[in-house]
């Protein structure tokens, strides 16, 4: 989804599969986190750039994947799935499907900065990063 108000409607949604998924997402998402998260991705999604994505079986979301789009690019920012479909690995058909939609469309998939091994399984590669810092005095 992409409309604004279903974006915000459907984020808590999210924001549970978000920490239900791993112990050290539920770590971050601290509730001054939460409230920062929101406001975010609804100023975001006001500019038309979220897109909010659910995996559902037998209508019942078993996973979801929130990315932001830029240029001819979707970035996958963050995922979370129900665990109780863990076993049926919702999180990786999740993004398998997204990227199956991405690459329909005519655009590029960008997993972002992180090593998790999915992101190798589905046949993303390192792309050096380099930072630069100006001291001016």
């Amino acid at each position: 989804i992409t409309e604004p108000a279903q974006v915000t409607a459907r984020l808590p949604g999210f924001l549970d599969m978000f920490t239900e998924s791993r112990p050290e997402k539920a770590a971050f998402l601290t509730a001054q986190m939460d409230g920062f998260f929101c406001c975010a991705v609804a100023a975001l999604a006001d500019t038309g750039v979220v897109r909010l994505s659910t995996l559902a079986l037998d209508d019942q979301p078993v996973a979801m994947l929130l990315g932001f789009t830029h240029g001819d690019r979707i970035n996958l920012y963050n995922s979370g799935f129900d665990p109780k479909y863990q076993g049926l690995s919702v999180g990786l058909l999740s993004k398998a499907y997204s990227i199956e939609e991405t690459i329909g469309r005519g655009m590029r998939y960008d997993f972002l900065k992180g090593r998790e091994i999915y992101k190798y399984r589905l046949g993303g590669r390192e792309v050096p990063l380099h930072g630069l810092r100006i001291n001016i005095s």
